[in-house]
């Protein structure tokens, strides 16, 4: 802990140029739960993703919801790999694709 802010040595999220694609749909869904709380005026709302080749992709909290349930059904080691893919935009809109088309169902 140095200058009051928490660090992580965690190998894991190094592997990342941004944010880890895990976290950023956390602030999706953070986002969208702060607003029922946060003033109107103050508020800005989080939804979009950067992957690590420098795309944004705007993601709803309900497609980021369905992101993360999709993950967490998955086994930590594949998870991990998973997420890897995710940071690149063309794992990115490849699942956001998929969880699209099982929102519409």
């Amino acid at each position: 802990m140095n200058d009051g802010k928490l660090r992580f040595d965690d190998d894991f999220d190094n592997e990342f140029i941004n944010l880890s694609m895990w976290d950023q749909l956390g602030k999706i869904l953070d986002s969208t739960s702060a607003s029922e709380v946060v003033d109107v005026k103050r508020f800005r709302a989080v939804n979009t993703v950067l992957t690590d080749d420098g795309v944004t992709i705007t993601v709803t909290a309900r497609e980021a919801q369905k992101i993360k349930d999709v993950l967490l059904c998955l086994k930590t080691p594949v998870r991990a790999n998973v997420i890897k893919q995710l940071q690149m935009s063309l794992g990115m809109t490849n699942m956001l694709s998929m969880v699209q088309k099982a929102l519409e169902k």
